[in-house]
């Protein structure tokens, strides 16, 4: 009979094919998710898990679920697996996974939503080779199914298509922060988020209060068309960042100023805007701290408006604005005292000035 102490090395005796074969018979799919924390050999022998005994694992029971867990990241070029992880999931209110665990596949990561039916965070973060390869259209459903309380969605370097989008906008509508950083979309095998995402998100997302859309280096298929809904259909709004959507015009401007009373903060990188659209907006929206145009063909007549009519905004920047002028900028400087960001720069304004 094997002694207590002998135990531990007799089982690190065993032949691979036994090692797996006893993995095969583990009833439970949160005991089997633990099993590549082990050890080297473990995690090996865990690959060879056929994805479809994982699902055939029996339903949780209640102790073995994550119900305090709100929020939930995965990502990838993550070497560091954290033994304590799952000993702490259960009081844990934030939980976060390393990508490049074998175990957090399409299968395991939908197993994990099942465990935290309180989500509110969902962060996925990946590289272009990491994501070709994950069904991110899977995971939206799980999530749209499983998550209704999901609150702050955030896609950074994944694949952001339509599809993803209105699934989640669709089942997940207590969504308020939204945030999509697509630095491959240039990548034809990317998906590319239209005009028809932003509606459905216009439609079901009226709570939203923050939305982030950056393109590096452009996306040409977001229009005022489906922005102007978002600013009527979620009145909420009080962050806006739009970096790189080229075929914008005033009329989203127009649009956030009329049906976005609680902004706070406007930043916008690309696109066509002027006078006509940021005055409004300016002074429309009587909340308003933080404003960042870039590119912005306005005027001095804008600068004017900042000072008289928008006493709250109190961090200000017209970068690379071509018609701004040393007359507009010294009004600027006058009320210099309220602002906390002051920068304003274009061919107009002399290098004296911007210093």
């Amino acid at each position: 009979m094997t002694q207590p102490d002998q135990a531990g090395s007799l089982f690190d005796r065993l032949p691979d094919e036994l090692l797996e074969h006893v993995l095969l018979h583990v009833g439970s799919r949160w005991l089997l998710s633990t099993v590549p924390a082990v050890c080297r050999r473990w995690r090996l022998a865990a690959r060879k898990v056929p994805a479809r005994v994982v699902r055939q694992r029996r339903d949780l029971s209640t102790d073995e679920a994550f119900p305090e867990t709100t929020a939930l990241f995965h990502w990838d070029n993550t070497r560091q697996i954290t033994d304590w992880l799952f000993g702490i999931a259960r009081r844990s209110r934030l939980c976060g996974f390393p990508e490049d665990s074998t175990i957090w596949d399409d299968d395991n990561l939908e197993a994990m939503i099942e465990l935290c039916p309180h989500l509110q965070l969902y962060g996925m973060k990946g590289s272009i080779a990491s994501y070709k390869q994950r069904d991110s259209l899977r995971i939206a459903r799980a999530l749209a199914a499983r998550c209704p309380d999901l609150r702050t969605v955030s896609l950074f370097g994944v694949d952001p298509n339509d599809n993803v989008i209105a699934t989640l906008a669709q089942g997940c509508r207590a969504i308020h922060t939204f945030s999509c950083q697509d630095f491959f979309y240039n990548d034809s095998d990317m998906g590319r988020i239209t005009d028809a995402a932003v509606l459905q998100m216009a439609a079901h997302c009226s709570r939203l209060t923050q939305l982030y859309f950056l393109f590096l280096p452009k996306n040409e298929s977001i229009t005022d068309q489906s922005l102007t809904a978002v600013a009527r259909g979620c009145p909420r709004l009080s962050r806006v960042v739009l970096h790189g959507l080229t075929t914008l015009t005033d009329a989203v401007l127009l649009a956030l100023a009329k049906g976005c009373p609680e902004l706070t903060r406007v930043m916008v990188v690309g696109g066509t805007f002027t006078d006509a659209g940021v005055i409004p907006l300016l002074v429309g929206c009587r909340k308003l701290e933080t404003v960042r145009f870039e590119g912005a063909a306005v005027t001095d007549a804008s600068l004017i408006a900042v000072v008289e009519q928008a006493p709250t905004i109190t961090r200000l920047e017209f970068l690379k604005a071509p018609h701004l002028t040393d007359a507009g900028l010294a009004v600027l400087v006058k009320a210099g005292r309220r602002f906390a960001v002051l920068h304003v720069n274009g061919p107009n304004i002399s290098d004296e000035k911007n210093k």
